[in-house]
């Protein structure tokens, strides 16, 4: 694809990133089959089914309620619409039917790095959105000052703020019964170390 075209369709994907619910508009472009040209691996994720009690959305509107969940801010923007793209190439089911997506973060982060760079993102902006996208689940694994610590130093201060506000909308996208998670272990370390060295 020619480079204006590809910066037309930056430019108008930022457009609707910064919008105050950029949900409304990108329902409207997947009703309307313009995603396919726009950003075409997010149509996969449209009416996918979790198979999860911990989701009471498909894959498509769980993203959207993320990103409305996070402020106008383009990166962390990018970062939540973008966490869980690569969920439709990880889903198995187990015995009893129930849906898990292992792996979904690293291949998200892939796929980002495929999707910015092609938009033709610099090479630091794709590095910090695939860093969150990366690490969006740590929240669930990394329970001990050490890993923390380690995700903190290798984001910087900023995206490892982001990282927490990632968290949060991801929370809140969750079922209802299953959308509140607190403490959220990962934010509670985070905060303590924070404190510890000031």
């Amino acid at each position: 694809m020619e480079a204006s075209k590809l910066n037309d369709i930056k430019g108008e994907l930022e457009t609707v990133l910064l919008k105050d619910l950029p949900s409304c508009i990108l329902l409207a472009m997947a009703r309307e089959n313009l995603l396919r040209s726009l950003l075409p691996e997010l149509v996969n994720c449209i009416g996918f089914d979790q198979h999860s009690p911990r989701h009471h959305l498909d894959v498509f509107e769980h993203t959207l309620a993320v990103v409305d969940g996070t402020p106008p801010d383009l990166l962390v923007r990018w970062a939540a619409l973008l966490h869980d793209i690569g969920k439709p190439f990880c889903f198995s089911q187990d015995e009893d039917g129930v849906g898990h997506f292992y792996g979904h973060d690293r291949k998200s982060a892939d796929m980002a790095v495929d999707i910015l760079g092609r938009l033709g993102y610099p090479e630091e902006f794709v590095r910090r959105v695939c860093s969150l996208v990366y690490y969006h689940m740590t929240r669930i694994f990394f329970h001990t000052e050490r890993p923390v610590r380690k995700v903190t130093q290798k984001l910087g201060e900023d995206d490892a703020e982001r990282l927490m506000i990632l968290f949060n909308a991801d929370l809140r996208a969750h079922a209802p019964e299953n959308s509140i998670e607190e403490p959220v272990l990962f934010e509670v370390i985070y905060r303590r170390l924070q404190v510890n060295e000031l």
